[in-house]
């Protein structure tokens, strides 16, 4: 039962709540299961303009092409640094955009942009894009066909529905749902600097 704000004893923790939802999706999506949770950290980032143009969420890859901690070009080597959080290794960060996010009216507009996010995981899991022939290897030949792709997983995922909806808090918009159930927080990460070293290894 979605509790009132009147009720509500402690922050809405966002990032909590949409942990919770990524892990049921990819526990009940064959498509995601390669996605190891333990290397994913949720995190927040506040718009600094309202409506619902813009980016609505991003995953950041924490390596470089197949999983490389370095990248050379040219004389120059690029390194990604170690990131922990917690004991763990983290290879991804994926960021949800907010108020942004929640301003999408339908619920399978929200979760086809949480499958798109968690479908360019590489299928190894390795910290790296699920990479496409091409130079747009992110999306392929045509960004629309990969959300399509995405709304179709979330339609299905819908559309199994047991009677356990982790994603309840989707059906309001931002202001709607922190009337609801108070201050909505979230985690803020910053993204991990990428180093440049000679080819020698040397700063």
């Amino acid at each position: 039962m979605l509790p009132s704000s009147s009720s509500a004893c402690q922050p809405f923790d966002f990032s909590a709540h949409m942990e919770r939802l990524v892990a049921h999706v990819v526990g009940n999506c064959p498509e995601l299961s390669h996605v190891k949770l333990e290397h994913m950290l949720v995190c927040v980032s506040r718009c600094r303009h309202g409506g619902r143009r813009g980016v609505h969420a991003r995953l950041v890859p924490l390596r470089f092409q197949e999983g490389a901690t370095t990248r050379h070009l040219g004389e120059r080597v690029y390194r990604i640094p170690e990131f922990t959080y917690q004991g763990r290794e983290i290879l991804y960060l994926v960021y949800f955009y907010l108020p942004r996010f929640l301003e999408s009216p339908q619920v399978e507009d929200k979760l086809a942009t949480v499958f798109h996010e968690l479908y360019h995981v590489h299928p190894e899991c390795n910290g790296d894009l699920r990479r496409f022939p091409g130079r747009a290897y992110a999306h392929g030949p045509s960004r629309r066909r990969y959300h399509e792709r995405a709304r179709a997983m979330a339609r299905r995922y819908l559309a199994a529905a047991d009677g356990d909806r982790p994603w309840w808090f989707l059906d309001y918009d931002f202001t709607t749902l922190e009337s609801r159930v108070g201050p909505i927080i979230g985690r803020h990460v910053g993204l991990p600097h990428v180093h440049c070293v000679t080819a020698t290894g040397r700063p």
